[in-house]
């Protein structure tokens, strides 16, 4: 931003102080909020939902058994159409999920699956982001037997939309019901406390 200088006699002066100050106060339309790069050999494993109806194991699990997954968390700040430029070099899947992600509930909250081919060519995904919901986008090998190649590898995805872009956290398998437990426990103390006085 360019610092202007303002003086009490100069009308169009205090015009380009005020153009200057409003025009910072104004986003970018489509601005590269995220980039995101990272290796989806993470040590953690799921059984992914089917992409394609032959690989379907009758529960939209795929039949390809299991596979190393990374999830990363993503939350916009204005809602809108956002673009997904995704790079991978390995065969590789990307599923994106609304609201929360579980390894252990694979088809629950999911809105799309891709199948990241061919590798080493930036593929685009468009959808809506919701202000203030989490996203969670999930990358994971193609078939476990290795058949197309290495079942992890590096990939890169960057977020394109009308707001900004940033990280939001993957609770860990098992956290919420360990959460839920703890709560429950608290509540059931607070009680017995309760009785007692």
């Amino acid at each position: 931003m360019q610092n202007v200088k303002t003086t009490t006699g100069s009308l169009v002066n205090r015009f380009l102080a005020a153009a200057a100050l409003l025009a910072a106060a104004v986003p970018a339309a489509n601005a590269a909020s995220l980039t995101i790069e990272a290796h989806s050999g993470t040590g953690a494993y799921w059984q992914r939902p089917a992409i394609y109806h032959s690989e379907d194991d009758g529960t939209g699990l795929a039949n390809t058994g299991e596979l190393e997954f990374y999830a990363q968390g993503v939350v916009a700040d204005v809602t809108g159409m956002y673009t997904l430029s995704v790079t991978v070099d390995y065969a590789a899947t990307l599923f994106v999920y609304g609201g929360a992600f579980s390894p252990d509930a694979p088809l629950d909250n999911l809105l799309a699956g891709y199948d990241l081919y061919p590798v080493n060519t930036t593929l685009q995904f468009q959808g809506e982001m919701l202000a203030s919901q989490p996203y969670f986008v999930v990358f994971s090998g193609f078939l476990s037997d290795g058949t197309f190649g290495p079942n992890t590898g590096s990939f890169s995805v960057s977020f394109d939309g009308p707001g900004t872009v940033s990280l939001a956290s993957v609770p860990a398998p098992g956290a919420l019901v360990l959460l839920g437990s703890a709560l429950v426990g608290a509540l059931g103390l607070r009680r017995r406390r309760a009785a007692t006085v």
